[in-house]
């Protein structure tokens, strides 16, 4: 039963994953926003959604470990893995504000967080300063990306259905109201998902840990980070095989800095709760050396070769092994 319920759970969380990403972008596009954006912010909040779900009710059924090690865990997938497999599937160029914005956003971030829990605690007010920081970046990336637009819109003209009037026009707009109102009802449908996998997912791995001894720390950094970022896996995967780089590498940009900033933010804003000395000190540092080994590798010939890839991997790989043993 106990391993219906983590399978059952991990099986509602893709596929609510997948079902809000979908949708999300759906009414994104509505909104005439570029690709890019889409994966920083609307993309990177549906992926990140279970890591929020999961670590928010970790916190609230008293295992903030579990939490802090999920956001932890599931950033050093997103930049290890993630976009290791993607890399791995198609050479991945990397467009430069993605290096002077969003990567540094995502460092900055990783610093911070590692700041604000190093003397083992997450107060409520470091939770404030991440979500708010949070709301500036999606703010400044959304103004970015609407002065991108309209430069495009400019020269090439915006993409609008043409006022003609008749029949036709009138079923183009029902059509695309009918769109919208689908979107948000699979989006309302895939976040329901999330909540629901999340708290069934997160009670079988605490379960788990005590019935094999293992720590919340060490459940939470591999299998419950592992479980939570099957929709980025996904998600990045499809577009780097579909050609999509820029969605592939934005979708893991975007979700490191929902983590960081967004979703241990909202724990502590939540549930204040103490911090296992070992990820204040072993495994959040781990993390800033694996951001800083992304940017390096995008910065290296404005693109994520396959060998690099493989060396992400690798990276991911040596982390488990000293972590493990």
């Amino acid at each position: 039963m106990l391993i219906f319920s983590f399978f059952g759970g991990l099986f509602l969380l893709i596929v609510g994953g997948e079902l809000l990403t979908r949708s999300a972008v759906r009414l994104a596009e509505g909104l005439r926003l570029s690709p890019l954006l889409i994966s920083l912010t609307v993309v990177a909040f549906g992926t990140s959604a279970p890591e929020l779900a999961t670590s928010v009710d970790a916190v609230l059924l008293g295992s903030p470990d579990i939490a802090i090690a999920n956001v932890v865990g599931s950033t050093l997938i997103n930049s290890l893995v993630i976009l290791g497999i993607a890399a791995l599937i198609r050479r991945l160029p990397v467009e430069p504000s993605m290096l002077t914005r969003d990567a540094s956003w995502m460092v900055a971030g990783t610093l911070l967080l590692l700041l604000l829990v190093w003397d083992g605690w997450l107060e409520r007010t470091s939770g404030a300063l991440l979500f708010l920081l949070l709301v500036g970046y999606i703010a400044m990336a959304y103004r970015a990306g609407s002065n991108r637009r309209r430069i495009v819109d400019h020269a090439v003209g915006p993409g609008r259905v043409p006022a003609t009037g008749g029949f036709g026009h009138d079923l183009d707009l029902l059509v695309a109201k009918l769109g919208w109102i689908l979107a948000s009802c699979v989006f309302a449908v895939g976040l329901g998902l999330l909540v629901l996998g999340g708290i069934i997912f997160v009670e079988a791995a605490i379960d788990i840990a005590g019935m094999f001894g293992a720590s919340e720390t060490v459940i939470g950094l591999t299998i419950v980070a592992g479980g939570t970022s099957a929709p980025e896996l996904v998600t990045s995967a499809i577009a780097a095989y579909r050609g999509r780089t820029d969605v592939a590498i934005g979708n893991v940009l975007g979700s490191n800095i929902y983590n960081m900033l967004g979703v241990t933010g909202i724990v502590g804003l939540v549930a204040p709760a103490s911090i296992d000395p070992d990820i204040a000190t072993l495994d959040l540092p781990a993390t800033v050396v694996a951001t800083v080994l992304v940017v390096l590798v995008m910065a290296s010939g404005r693109q994520v070769s396959r060998i690099e890839g493989a060396i992400l991997l690798s990276a991911y790989a040596l982390f488990l092994w000293l972590h493990l043993t």
